[in-house]
Order: C-alpha cells, then sequence, then structure tokens
C-alpha cells in the first residue's frame, strides 16, 4: 500500500476527530450568526480544512478498508449496525418521538424520519442528510468493492 494511504488509514480517527470538530465549529458559526471578522475568520478556515467533503472521504476510506480487512458482507453490515445505525438509533428515537408528537404527526412521519426515508421523499430534514448519505453508502458499496477485490 502507498505510504500515503498508509498514513491516512494509520491517523484516520483523528482526522475524524478533527473533522467532527471542524463541522461543529462551522455549524456554531453558521447558526449562531457569528461575525467572521478578526480571529474568527481563522478558526472558519482552520475548521473549514477537513469538514464535511474530508469527513466522507475518510468514511469512504474507512469502509474500503474495513471490506478489505475482512471481506464478509454480513460482518461488515453487522458492525456497520452496531457503530453507525445503533447510536443513531438511540439518539433519533426519543428526539423524533418528540418532535413528531409535538407538531402532531404521524406514525408513518415518525418512522420516515427514524428510517431516514423522510430525506429521500421531503428533503434534509433536522440536518440529517449526513446519516440517510451515509446509510445508504453503506448498503451499496459491499456489492462494488466485491468486484474490485476480484479484479485485484
Amino acid at each position: 500500500m502507498n505510504m500515503r494511504f498508509q498514513l491516512i488509514s494509520k491517523f484516520r480517527t483523528e482526522l475524524m476527530g478533527y473533522a467532527m470538530v471542524g463541522v461543529l465549529v462551522g455549524h456554531i458559526l453558521a447558526f449562531g450568526q457569528i461575525p467572521t471578522n478578526g480571529g474568527v475568520v481563522i478558526v472558519k478556515w482552520l475548521s473549514y480544512l477537513i469538514h464535511t467533503m474530508g469527513f466522507l472521504f475518510l468514511s469512504g476510506f474507512g469502509v474500503y478498508y474495513s471490506l478489505s480487512n475482512n471481506r464478509n458482507v454480513k460482518d461488515f453490515y453487522k458492525r456497520r449496525f452496531y457503530r453507525f445505525m445503533l447510536p443513531f438509533l438511540i439518539v433519533a428515537i426519543p428526539y423524533f418521538l418528540v418532535v413528531t408528537v409535538s407538531n402532531r404527526g404521524s406514525v408513518l412521519d415518525y418512522l420516515g424520519k427514524i428510517s431516514t426515508i423522510s430525506f429521500w421523499i421531503k428533503g434534509n430534514y433536522h440536518g440529517m442528510w449526513y446519516i440517510a448519505i451515509s446509510l445508504a453508502l453503506y448498503i451499496i458499496c459491499p456489492p462494488p468493492i466485491s468486484l474490485v477485490h476480484k479484479w485485484i
């Protein structure tokens, strides 16, 4: 493996952490309507170095190497469930229950939100695009990556 890829793989967790902090800072600046002048310009610039696109790249990189290290697709989906879906559901189930009840939504509204299907039908709700995109990519990635492994 190329030395650059080894470094990305070696420091992937740290880079993901930096990207998460960058997204958090970016959201604080944007949603907090904080003026970007003075030192805030530097903070904004630093927060956008990896940010969302880098986070997606690192996630894809992790998926590829996860499947490269263990090509069992069933194990891959099991790991994604425990590392991705279960933590999401632990947070989303109570959150969207409160949101749905307070908005007098239906059971279908609720199920659409916790399954992320609402993103694909109604658009980006509560900033859920990243979860919906990640879930879709986790579902569709194993077959093409398996083909790549057969060709290599």
